[in-house]
């Protein structure tokens, strides 16, 4: 019965030992998780924040063509009326 006792006790204290690891490790596992999660909102904050600054560039792209076109459609109509009242009809 002593080795019994003895026999059993040593398998007790291996197995604490490995209920131990394993805590060890699940609290290990459970802590990258949480960084890794802290780092992929951090990422997905980021590129969210990208993606709207380069549509808001592009928008700004867009306006800024539509105003040079609308200044050249109104620049070279204005060019043209002036050449035809400028001595072509009786003009100066």
């Amino acid at each position: 019965m002593v080795r019994e006792i003895k026999s059993l006790r040593r398998r007790v204290h291996a197995l604490e030992e490995r209920v131990e690891v394993q805590q060890e490790t699940i609290v290990e596992n459970v802590s990258r998780s949480w960084i890794r999660d802290a780092q992929y909102e951090r990422l997905l904050r980021e590129r969210n924040r990208l993606q709207a600054r380069v549509s808001n560039l592009e928008d700004e792209i867009r306006r800024r063509r539509n105003n040079n076109d609308n200044n050249n459609n109104n620049r070279g109509s204005g060019s043209r009326e002036r050449m035809v009242g400028f001595g072509f009809f009786g003009g100066n």
